[in-house]
């Protein structure tokens, strides 16, 4: 899978799981609540390279 596709489904997963996290919200932690308001208000391409790759990872992995 060359770079570009993998940088386009990640940012597509990213975006899913911001979806997820809206719906899952209110039976979180405080602790978890907090950093997942954070990233789910960030867009792909602003997320720390941490978690591009925790996103990218889960693409490799799931062979999307």
């Amino acid at each position: 899978m060359n770079r570009k596709t993998l940088e386009r489904k990640a940012d597509s997963l990213h975006e899913l799981w911001t979806h997820w996290y809206l719906q899952q919200r209110y039976n979180s932690t405080p602790k978890n609540l907090e950093r997942w308001e954070i990233q789910a208000k960030t867009q792909y391409k602003d997320l720390s390279e941490e978690d591009k790759q925790k996103d990218r990872d889960l693409i490799l992995s799931y062979n999307l």
